[in-house]
C-alpha cells in the first residue's frame, strides 16, 4: 500500500514539473515577442559592447561604450551633422555646397590647422592653432608637408567654441555626475587619487575628420591631466550596421614603449576613450595619432564626428611656459 502511494506521488511530481516547465517556456516566448527592440541599430549594437582597458606606455587607456545616455548622444551627433550639411568646403578648397556669407558669424564649422599656409621646414614651435574658412587648400598642403617632415601637424574641422552645442558639451562634462563617473573610471588604474577640477576644462573642441584629415604623432603633455575622446560617428541611416570599416582609415593609434603601435581604435558611436596625459610630477602620457581619413568614408556616407577634451587634476600645476603653449592650442 505504501509503495503504491509513493509511486503515485512520484508520478504527480513528474507531471507537475513537466507542466511547470511548459508554463515557464510559454511565458518566456510571450516576453520575447513583446520586447520593445530599439529601431536604431546604433542602440542595439551598443548594448552588446563591452568596456576594456589596455596599457600604452606607463598608463592605461580606458575604452567605454555607451558612455552617454543614448538620446543625448544622438542629439549631439545629429546637431553636428545638420551643422555640417548647412555649409562645408572640401579640403582642396572647392566648394561642395553653397556656404552662406555669414557662416563664420553664426559660429559654424571652421577648418583647423597649426599652420597659416606657409611651410617653414625645421621649425618646431608649431602649437598655435589657425581656425578659419580662409586659405584651406594651402593650409592642407602645408599640413601634409609638415607631417612628412616629422613635425607635429594636423588638419581637421572644428565647431566654433561659441556654438551652443559646444557650450552644452562643456557644461555636461563639468556636471557632478560626469565628474564622478570619469573619476571612478580613471581611479581604477591611476596612481594616487584622481581629483578633477570641476570649475573649468583645460580644453574642449568638437571635431570632424573629413577626407585626408589627420592628427600626427604626439602626446598631450601640455593639454591637461586627463584626456577624454568621445566618438559621435555618423553612419547612413539605411545601413544595417554602424561599424566604421577598416578601409576608411581614421583610427586612433596608441604606441607602446617596446611594441611600437600596440592598439588601434576605430570610431564607434557613443564610445569614450579616457587616459592620463600628464601627472602632477610632469610625466607625460601615451604617444598617439589619428590616421588620415580615406575618401571611402565620405563616399559611403560615414562621418567621423567626435569631441576631445581634458580635465586638470587639482594637484597638477602647470608651469607658466607650459600653460602658454597650452593656450596656443586651445579651441577658444
Amino acid at each position: 500500500m505504501l509503495r503504491d502511494v509513493f509511486c503515485f506521488l512520484i508520478l504527480v511530481l513528474c507531471v507537475f514539473s513537466k507542466f511547470q516547465s511548459v508554463i515557464v517556456d510559454a511565458m518566456k516566448d510571450e516576453q520575447a515577442q513583446n520586447l520593445d527592440w530599439p529601431e536604431n541599430v546604433h542602440e542595439r549594437q551598443g548594448e552588446e559592447a563591452i568596456a576594456k582597458k589596455f596599457r600604452s606606455g606607463d598608463v592605461f587607456v580606458h575604452v567605454v561604450p555607451n558612455f552617454l545616455p543614448y538620446d543625448l548622444a544622438v542629439k549631439w551627433r545629429d546637431t553636428m551633422s545638420q551643422e555640417w550639411d548647412t555649409c562645408y568646403k572640401r579640403n582642396d578648397g572647392t566648394e561642395a555646397k553653397t556656404c552662406s556669407a555669414d557662416h563664420n558669424q553664426h559660429h559654424g564649422w571652421q577648418y583647423a590647422t597649426n599652420n597659416n599656409g606657409v611651410f617653414k621646414g625645421g621649425f618646431t614651435n608649431n602649437n598655435a592653432k589657425v581656425r578659419t574658412l580662409a586659405n584651406i587648400m594651402a593650409r592642407n598642403e602645408t599640413a601634409q608637408k609638415m607631417k612628412k617632415a616629422n613635425l607635429f601637424s594636423y588638419s581637421k574641422w572644428e565647431l566654433h567654441h561659441e556654438h551652443p552645442l559646444v557650450k552644452e558639451m562643456e557644461q555636461a562634462f563639468l556636471s557632478k555626475e560626469m565628474i564622478e563617473k570619469v573619476q571612478n573610471i580613471l581611479s581604477e588604474t591611476t596612481k594616487g587619487d584622481v581629483d578633477l577640477d570641476d570649475q573649468e576644462l583645460s580644453d574642449l573642441f568638437v571635431t570632424l575628420y573629413s577626407t585626408g584629415d589627420f592628427l600626427s604623432m604626439h602626446d598631450d603633455g601640455i593639454s591637461g591631466s586627463f584626456a577624454f575622446v568621445l566618438s559621435l560617428m555618423d553612419a547612413p541611416k539605411e545601413h544595417t550596421t554602424d561599424h566604421w570599416k577598416d578601409h576608411f582609415g581614421g583610427g586612433l593609434r596608441f604606441q607602446c614603449q617596446t611594441q611600437g603601435w600596440c592598439e588601434e581604435l576605430k570610431p564607434s558611436f557613443n564610445t569614450a576613450i579616457l587616459f592620463q596625459t600628464r601627472d602632477r610630477y610632469g610625466t607625460v602620457g601615451p604617444v598617439h595619432e589619428v590616421l588620415p581619413v580615406s575618401y571611402h568614408a565620405d563616399i559611403e556616407g560615414f562621418r567621423r564626428f567626435g569631441l576631445t577634451g581634458w580635465y586638470m587634476d587639482r594637484k597638477d600645476i602647470m608651469s607658466d611656459n607650459v600653460r602658454a603653449e597650452r593656450d596656443k592650442m586651445r579651441a577658444k
